[in-house]
């Protein structure tokens, strides 16, 4: 909280208001009209806290359902640097709907006026990778952004464990983000905008950079393309960068030598942009699955590319469209290994020996999913999908062999949501705009 929201500055017959404003009940459930009217009567300092915190999404609150407009309120107390006040508004019963089942833990406020408070920064630019690792025996969460840098915090409290670093050479913005751990140690690597694959150290030698810097050439025998999407896997002990871009799979060592490459062609020929790729292992064999914006979906064996599969996504709506694949991961549903993938606005679980979808499409996004993530919370195995309409959705994965209609939880954030990860307590890391941040369950 700034000195500026500390001072009584405000005339004292104001000071009535007071204990409205700073009750969180009233912030969340109150017309918004009567709340924006009292906006400039905050007088004391948790009254003007809060009406500083209502005033980041006034906008939103005007036509949000209550359960968003809690949900909102608590992330942004979190970004003007109030983990208090969040708790205690994500505690607020709002009339028929459940408890919220995620609680604000930290949020970067990097599009939040300074005067609201000191919140953590964050990127300057979008974020569009994030992964997690522990690094120097801390669990972090490690961000990739279109400012050309990472950036690793501690899980728990947001705080830096490594300084960003901006290779001396334009890298033309980070585009995905994996991490895994080296013998031992943490690294990251990220795909970037300038052609290249960065290997990052997670924990540098005294003598290095806080974070390690090598590229390689991504231009192919056919032509160039951003490595959009990564992924990182395993092989006899020894880990494998993939890399997948506009058309071109690669399989790299952490030396950067190429190990293999393939490509995907779309019908018609030209070339196709690859942005969801997974590693996974199906029927014993280590695999990289990657998915298109023309709908395609293949998927190859590592560490040498061989082709194990390779389908096309029915056409989608009135106008036929392709069905555009933004995210995927592999997971384990109702006993049988299965494909889980962003289609437009839609989750779907798509059989990899055949790529049929399996069940009816459950209630999607309102926008395009662009971020997927498995993990456990609240005992149960779930996927996580992100989306450009800003929200967050947890869907239960132990429920039979296909989805629900409806999500157990709809988290909503003021931007799009362009990254997600799990960490094993069930904790929830979510990227949107230029910011970052972590809920944990309640």
């Amino acid at each position: 909280m700034t000195d500026d929201l500390r001072q009584n500055s405000v005339p004292a017959e104001f000071g009535s208001q007071d204990g409205r404003l700073a009750d969180p009940a009233f912030l969340v459930n109150g017309d918004p009209g009567e709340v924006a009217a009292l906006l400039d009567t905050a007088s004391g300092p948790e009254a003007r806290l809060a009406a500083a915190v209502y005033q980041v999404s006034a906008d939103t609150h005007r036509e949000a359902r209550r359960v968003v407009r809690r949900q909102l309120l608590a992330l942004d107390a979190a970004r003007c640097g109030d983990r208090d006040l969040a708790a205690r508004i994500s505690a607020v019963p709002v009339e028929g709907e459940p408890e919220a089942r995620w609680g604000v833990e930290w949020a970067t406020g990097s599009q939040v006026n300074p005067r609201f408070g000191q919140p953590l920064s964050g990127h300057s630019a979008k974020v569009t990778g994030m992964a997690l690792a522990v690094v120097h025996g801390r669990h972090c969460v490690v961000t990739g952004s279109y400012d050309d840098t990472v950036c690793v915090r501690d899980l728990a409290t947001g705080q830096r464990v490594q300084d960003s670093h901006v290779p001396d050479e334009e890298i033309g913005g980070v585009e995905a983000l994996a991490t895994m751990v080296d013998h031992g140690r943490p690294v990251a690597v990220s795909g970037n905008g300038y052609y290249t694959v960065s290997l990052w150290e997670l924990e540098p030698d005294p003598d290095m950079l806080e974070l390690g810097f090598s590229g390689h050439s991504y231009i192919g025998e056919y032509g160039a393309g951003f490595p959009s999407a990564v992924a990182m896997a395993t092989l006899g002990g020894q880990p494998v960068v993939v890399s997948a871009g506009d058309g071109r799979v690669e399989v790299w060592h952490l030396s950067g030598r190429e190990i293999a490459y393939a490509y995907m062609w779309p019908q018609g020929g030209g070339i196709v942009v690859i942005r969801a790729l997974a590693t996974a292992v199906l029927d014993g064999k280590a695999v990289v699955v990657a998915g298109a914006y023309d709908g395609t979906l293949r998927i190859w064996e590592l560490p040498d590319l061989r082709e194990v599969n390779a389908f096309r996504l029915p056409e989608v709506g009135v106008f036929r469209l392709p069905a555009q694949i933004g995210a995927l991961t592999v997971a384990e549903v109702g006993g049988r290994t299965l494909i889980l993938a962003g289609v437009g606005d839609s989750l779907r679980l798509i059989d990899p020996a055949t790529g049929r979808h399996i069940g009816p499409l459950p209630a999607g996004h309102s926008g395009a999913v662009e971020a997927m993530a498995t993990g456990v919370a609240h005992g149960r195995p779930v996927v996580v999908t992100g989306g450009q309409d800003g929200t967050v959705r947890v869907w239960p994965l132990d429920v039979g062999r296909q989805l629900p209609k409806n999500p157990i939880a709809v988290l909503a954030f003021p931007s799009a949501v362009s990254a997600v990860a799990m960490a094993e307590d069930g904790r929830l890391a979510v990227g949107f705009g230029h910011d970052v941040a972590v809920l944990a369950p309640r």
